[in-house]
């Protein structure tokens, strides 16, 4: 990835979401040691995902994005966007263990066979508010396997595919905002359950111009 391309999409966001008036958190911690990275993945039993690992080693052990609209700006939403709440997400080392461990511990339990199959063939990295995870899908035969939904509920979202890898999942989720990690806040900018978050769909260049979001080349 390119961290400098990362920090000014992160700069556009909090500009533009401030002059919304909204309160915006935006907190970068330094970038992760090998030994702790080293130590992660002896807890995990596995290696981390190769531009998730990147990422934390190259940029930071912690990025946190946080915003949350008003409920006169959410009222002004066209009803493609109205699910669309908040622009957050955290990506962190210590996060990603805290939700492997719940993902093991609470999301393998009488559930169906092809549920649990995506289940236990995954790893958890961020934790979504209601309660459902973002996760690896480790079906895939790669060291930098795409970005999946996990639906505690058996949504239709469940196994829902976001990016082809973190850094493209990443990317594109900067590029229609950072929308919240909810699957009804992401679903506007999802052609479909295959293909990822598509930051040249029409939902995601009207969301773009309501929030006064200009990229070039998204």
């Amino acid at each position: 990835m390119d961290y400098q391309q990362i920090d000014n999409y992160l700069a556009e966001l909090c500009r533009v979401y401030t002059e919304l008036g909204e309160d915006v958190v935006w907190e970068k911690a330094p970038a992760a040691t090998e030994a702790e990275l080293a130590a992660a993945e002896t807890e995990l039993g596995r290696r981390l995902p190769d531009s998730l690992r990147d990422f934390f080693k190259n940029y930071s052990k912690s990025c946190t994005f946080e915003m949350f609209f008003s409920d006169e700006f959410e009222e002004r939403l066209p009803e493609e966007l109205d699910e669309i709440f908040s622009a957050c997400f955290t990506i962190s080392l210590d996060v990603l263990l805290e939700e492997e461990a719940d993902r093991k511990q609470w999301w393998l339990a009488d559930m169906e066979d092809e549920y649990d199959r995506i289940c236990r063939n995954a790893l958890a990295f961020m934790g979504v508010g209601n309660g459902d995870l973002l996760a690896f899908d480790l079906l895939q035969d790669s060291s930098d396997p795409r970005v999946i939904y996990l639906s505690h509920e058996g949504d239709e979202s469940h196994g829902m595919v976001l990016g082809s890898s973190f850094a493209d999942y990443f990317e594109r989720l900067l590029k229609v905002g950072g929308c919240g990690p909810e699957d009804w806040q992401m679903e506007p900018f999802c052609d479909n359950r295959t293909d990822g978050i598509n930051p040249n769909c029409a939902n995601a260049e009207k969301y773009r111009a309501i929030i006064g979001l200009h990229w070039e080349n998204a």
